[in-house]
């Protein structure tokens, strides 16, 4: 076991030199530049919760690791509100042309769910490289409705 905790250590050592950590240690950077990439986590951190109910999980389940992969996609699953707090304290909702707190709102409404989960799609072919039962995609008609959340 301890040669597999060394070499943790010695791939932990080696990816906080990466030059995104590199970047975030900058002190001649302002907090505003170093954090300057916040808007571009949007999608991923947007479509995280559809990630874990559409892919990750799979309920019920007799085997262990399952069980505690559901817990954790539970918990995960409501990360999200704390992102666009952030994304608002922060300021990027102010700076953007057109402002874009309504823009991650419609992006991550129910209207626009059969364009915005299409990573969990990729995901569910990623995993197995098919559509097999536990990757199933829920069967729901997608709206025909045009998008309104974004006007509201």
């Amino acid at each position: 076991m301890k040669p597999v905790l060394h070499h943790i250590l010695q791939l932990k050592r080696r990816y906080a030199t990466l030059p995104f950590f590199q970047h975030l240690r900058d002190e001649s950077l302002t907090p505003r530049e170093r954090l300057a990439f916040f808007p571009c986590m949007a999608p991923f951190i947007m479509s995280f919760g559809d990630l874990n109910r559409h892919v990750l999980r799979q309920e019920p389940s007799d085997d262990p690791h399952q069980r505690m992969l559901n817990a954790h996609s539970h918990e995960d699953d409501h990360h999200w509100p704390w992102y666009l707090e952030d994304f608002h304290k922060l300021g990027h909702d102010r700076h953007a042309q057109p402002p874009s707190r309504p823009a991650t709102r419609c992006a991550s409404s129910t209207a626009t769910r059969p364009s915005t989960t299409g990573c969990c799609r990729t995901g569910s072919r990623t995993c197995c490289g098919a559509r097999c039962r536990r990757c199933a995609w829920p069967s729901s008609k997608p709206s025909r409705k045009p998008a309104t959340c974004c006007s509201r």
